[in-house]
């Protein structure tokens, strides 16, 4: 009996000592996340702001990243294998209190006006400045602006995973903001080899690689939203051209995970019944078709047979291509594999 009763108060004592270690997590995501706010780039203040986002999302990467439910030792009875960010079994804190603070539309507008400032000449302006009065160099002061870009960047992306807070964003801003991306991408063949090079990518973290993350959250979620209203403003944005025309230049940066949510956003446009109804207003040109069917040949086809992807997965895109390949030829396949290493040939070059 004593070694039983010695077993109950370890189990509790282990069970308060969880409890309080959650306790002390949530107040401390809570005053990382009540602390955001616009603060000028690169101030005194920002700057301490993009370490607590570093914070917030390193908590939402550990929570994402957990061991399977079965041999979790912080499952919680009663909870749906799948729900709202508030009864799931994956208790989410870093981005359920984000939304709770009401902090989702700051932390996006963060992070869209830093990657506008950052497209323009007084960006390194600033940076100069920045180094000067913090007495740092300039390495440091960019290893800080990227630490803001990634940190809010991969919470954002945690957070869209949730109807919730796709029902809450501001829908235009987050298409536009996504379009702008793309469309300002030209420097980031030059980077990548330079990357190559040294250190390696960190591609996967940076906008230009989340935003297509982002189009794949609102593709899987669009029944449960306003699907007319998002095709809309996908198209007043032109974001399937730009997109295509992206993929068509720099897919073979790309990880697998990145090339199958661009396979899982296609396959939502042309499985909805705005496309279904007006094709042509999405996808209007021979050229267009013929980019898509490339698309196939350069890593579409080859994620299915090789890499998992399955053909059930993008049915509506599959049959789409199947349609262009009809109008303009056939496609040209080629192995993920091959162009990566033809690619890395380039660079050793």
């Amino acid at each position: 009996m004593f070694g039983r009763r010695a077993a109950y108060a370890k189990s509790d004592e282990a069970g308060a000592a969880r409890e309080e270690r959650m306790a002390r997590l949530k107040f401390e995501l809570r005053e990382h996340i009540r602390f955001l706010g616009d603060f000028e780039i690169m101030s005194t203040e920002w700057l301490r702001m993009a370490e607590s986002l570093h914070q917030i999302a390193n908590v939402a990467f550990m929570e994402t990243h957990l061991p399977a439910l079965e041999s979790n030792p912080l499952k919680q009875v009663g909870k749906k294998e799948q729900g709202t960010l508030w009864d799931q079994e994956k208790d989410e804190l870093a981005v359920r209190i984000l939304l709770e603070e009401g902090k989702l539309n700051l932390a996006f507008r963060l992070l869209h006006k830093f990657k506008e400032f950052q497209r323009t000449e007084q960006y390194n302006v600033k940076v100069k400045e920045c180094s000067k009065r913090f007495g740092s160099d300039e390495d440091a002061v960019n290893d800080r602006c990227r630490i803001f870009e990634q940190s809010v960047g991969v919470l954002l992306r945690f957070a869209l995973e949730h109807v919730e807070a796709l029902q809450i964003i501001d829908l235009p801003q987050l298409i536009r903001h996504i379009a702008e991306v793309l469309s300002h991408a030209g420097r980031l063949e030059k980077e990548q080899k330079e990357k190559a090079k040294t250190k390696g990518s960190d591609l996967e973290k940076m906008q230009e690689s989340l935003v297509l993350h982002y189009l794949a959250c609102l593709a899987l979620k669009m029944e449960e939203m306003d699907e007319d209203r998002v095709m809309d403003l996908l198209n007043e944005q032109n974001v399937i051209s730009l997109l295509v025309d992206h993929m068509a230049k720099y897919s073979k940066w790309y990880r697998l995970d990145t090339l199958e949510a661009v396979c899982l956003f296609f396959n939502g446009v042309f499985n909805s019944e705005a496309y279904s109804g007006e094709p042509e207003k999405f996808v209007g040109t021979e050229e267009l078709k013929k980019q898509f069917v490339t698309l196939k040949g350069d890593f579409i086809a080859d994620l299915v047979s090789s890499h998992g992807l399955r053909k059930s997965e993008i049915e509506s895109l599959w049959n789409a291509l199947s349609e262009f390949e009809a109008e303009v030829g056939p496609a040209v396949i080629h192995s993920i594999g091959d162009i990566d290493e033809k690619e890395k040939a380039k660079v050793k070059a």
